[in-house]
């Protein structure tokens, strides 16, 4: 699956409603006082980040993106998932734990 079907795909399924507190308020309240659970939701937002992030290099000598590759650069938020994935899921074996919501992969 491409990197931009992960995208547009993972705002309309329903595991993610954990993270999007109008679409589901228990949901939320359980993702927020369940260290698994938001971890998965955490998770679940590394991995569109991490493609994002890596569609903008693999495109950035393109004119539209090489004017505004400075700004996105700034924007990076994988290092910064990875130290709460670490948290939330364990240290060592965090990455082993990242889940997809079912019906993307």
């Amino acid at each position: 699956m491409a990197r931009g079907d992960i995208l547009s795909r993972c705002v309309v399924r329903d595991k993610l409603t954990c993270c999007f507190p109008e679409s589901n308020p228990d949901r939320l309240a359980a993702a927020l006082t369940s260290r698994q659970l938001y971890g998965e939701c955490i998770g679940w937002f590394y991995q569109i980040f991490k493609a994002f992030e890596a569609s903008i290099d693999e495109t950035r000598e393109k004119a539209h993106v090489r004017e505004m590759y400075p700004v996105f650069d700034k924007m990076r938020r994988t290092p910064a998932f990875e130290e709460d994935l670490k948290f939330y899921l364990g240290e060592k074996d965090w990455k082993e734990k990242l889940t997809l919501p079912e019906g993307i992969n």
